[in-house]
C-alpha cells in the first residue's frame, strides 16, 4: 500500500523565506531583548534553524569541522568566542586567552575565573594591565557574599560588562566596584548600579533644648523624658551623670559590662567599644538609685561632639531621649556647633537594623557622606539574606554635590512609609 504524501506530518523548512532571529551580542548589553535561538545558537550564522545549529556543542566547529582548540586561538567570531568562554573546559578557555583578537567583553568573561587560572592567563597572554582585581568575601563577616571588583583607570566598560555577565549566573548577594571612571559609572547606571559612599555620618547643628524639642520629630518624647525626671514623675528616681574624660575607670567598666551584654544580645551585634576607656571621650551615665542602667560614650572633637557607643535598656522609658537632650546641652555648654551620632556602614537591613535608621532620623539628624573621597558602584543581586525592606544611600546627582538619596528595596507586598526614612535628596522605593 502506498503511503500518503507527508506520512509523518513533517512540515518542510521553507529556506526561501528563512526564519529571522533577533540575536543580541550578549544578554548584558541588551537586557530587554530575549531571542528564541536553537539550543546551541546559530553556528552557521544564516539566521535559519537547521541541523547544524542543533548539534551538541563539542570540540568541532560545526561549519567546517576544524578542531575547536585551533579555532579558539585565532577566531574573530565573537559569538564563538563567547561560547568557548562560557564552556566548562578550562583548557579550551585558556587556549582562547592566546587569541590576539578576543574582545574586551570576552576578556571580562574570562577574567571572572573562580580559580584565578584563566584570569592570570588573560593578563599574561593579552599583556593587559587593566584587568580588574577581585575579592569575594562574606560581607561584614556574616553570611551574605560580596564581590569587590577593583578597576584601573584604563579598564574598558566592556571588560566590566563581561564580568557582570558571569556574575548573573554565580553565587553572590551584592557587588561593589571601586576605582571606576566616569564611562563605567554612566554605563552601569543602566544595569541597576548606584554610586554610594562607603559610610555615612548623622549630624545636625547644635540647638538649645527648646529649639531642639521643637525641631525633632521625637521632640515630644524628648520633652516628656526631661520632665519625667522631676519630683513625682515616673523617672524621679533616675539621675544622669557626666564623667569628664572618663576619669572614673570603675564606672566605665560597669558601663562596658552592660554594653557588652546589650550588643551580644542583638542578632548581628558586634562589640566595638574598647575594653579600656577611649581617649577624648566623656560618658553620659544613667542611674536608678545606686544601680547603673546604661550610658553613652561621646567623643569630643574640635568643632563637634559625636556619639560613639550606646547602651540603654527599654525600661525605664525615655532614657535614650534624655541622653539626646544631655548631648545637646553639653554641645551648647562647650560652644560646639555640631552634634553627630557617629559613623554608620551604608546599609540598613543586614549589618545595621532598620530601627537604627528610623531612630536617628526621628531625632532630627541628617545623613551625610563620612568620607567624601571614598565611593563605590553598588548593586544588590539577591535579597533573601537581607531584611525586608533594606536600604542604602546613594548620591543623587554625583559625588561633587554630596547630596544623599535613600533607596528602599521592598520585597513582595510589604508596605513602607517613605516619610519614616527621610534623606536630604529624597526617597525612592524599589519593588524587587
Amino acid at each position: 500500500m502506498k503511503k500518503p504524501k507527508n506520512f509523518w506530518g513533517i512540515k518542510p523548512l521553507d529556506i526561501k523565506k528563512p526564519v529571522k532571529f533577533n540575536i543580541p551580542s550578549f544578554t548584558m548589553r541588551n537586557p530587554r531583548k530575549r531571542s528564541h535561538l536553537p539550543p546551541f545558537g546559530d553556528f552557521d550564522r544564516d539566521n535559519v534553524p537547521n541541523f547544524k545549529d542543533c548539534q551538541p556543542f563539542d570540540y568541532r566547529y560545526q561549519d567546517n569541522g576544524e578542531d575547536l582548540f585551533e579555532l579558539a586561538s585565532k577566531t574573530t567570531n565573537e559569538e564563538l568566542q563567547a561560547q568557548i568562554a562560557s564552556s566548562k573546559d578550562k583548557k579550551l578557555r585558556k587556549e582562547l586567552t592566546k587569541n590576539p583578537n578576543i574582545s574586551d567583553f570576552i576578556k571580562g568573561v574570562l577574567a571572572n575565573d573562580v580559580d584565578k587560572v584563566i584570569r592570570e592567563s588573560v593578563k599574561r597572554n593579552q599583556t593587559d594591565s587593566y584587568i580588574p582585581n577581585f575579592n569575594i568575601t562574606n560581607w561584614f563577616g556574616f553570611d551574605a557574599v560580596m564581590k569587590e571588583i577593583e578597576c584601573y583607570t584604563q579598564t574598558p566598560v566592556d571588560v566590566i560588562l563581561g564580568i557582570l555577565e558571569v556574575q548573573d549566573k554565580r553565587e553572590g548577594d551584592i557587588v561593589r566596584i571601586s576605582g571606576y571612571n566616569n564611562e563605567i559609572k554612566n554605563a552601569l547606571k543602566h544595569y541597576g548600579f548606584f554610586e554610594v559612599p562607603e559610610s555615612v555620618t548623622w549630624s545636625e547643628r547644635t540647638r538649645d533644648l527648646p529649639g531642639y524639642i521643637e525641631f525633632a520629630k521625637k521632640g515630644r518624647d524628648i520633652k516628656r523624658g526631661v520632665h519625667s525626671l522631676e519630683e513625682g514623675k515616673r523617672n524621679q528616681d533616675v539621675r544622669f551623670m557626666i564623667d569628664r574624660d572618663l576619669k572614673d575607670k570603675k564606672l566605665y567598666d560597669e558601663w562596658y559590662n552592660i554594653y557588652e551584654g546589650h550588643i551580644k544580645g542583638m542578632p548581628r551585634g558586634r562589640v566595638r567599644a574598647p575594653r579600656d576607656p577611649p581617649s577624648n571621650h566623656f560618658g553620659i551615665y544613667a542611674f536608678k538609685n545606686d544601680e547603673m542602667l546604661g550610658g553613652r560614650m561621646v567623643k569630643k572633637m574640635n568643632h563637634k561632639i559625636s556619639a560613639s557607643y550606646n547602651a540603654f535598656p527599654k525600661e525605664p522609658k525615655y532614657l535614650n531621649e534624655i541622653a539626646y537632650a544631655k548631648m545637646m546641652e553639653e554641645a551648647v555648654e562647650q560652644d560646639l556647633p555640631v552634634v553627630s551620632l557617629g559613623k554608620d556602614t551604608n546599609f540598613y537591613g543586614y549589618h545595621l537594623s532598620i530601627g537604627v535608621y528610623k531612630s536617628k532620623a526621628a531625632f532630627g539628624f541628617k545623613p551625610r557622606p563620612y568620607n567624601k573621597t571614598t565611593s563605590f558602584l553598588q548593586r544588590i543581586y539577591k535579597f533573601d539574606k537581607f531584611q525586608n525592606p533594606c536600604m542604602f544611600f546613594s548620591y543623587m546627582t554625583g559625588p561633587s554635590c554630596f547630596v544623599l538619596q535613600n533607596n528602599i528595596f521592598v520585597q513582595g507586598d510589604k508596605k513602607v512609609k517613605a516619610k519614616d526614612y527621610p534623606a536630604p535628596g529624597g526617597v525612592k522605593v524599589w519593588n524587587v
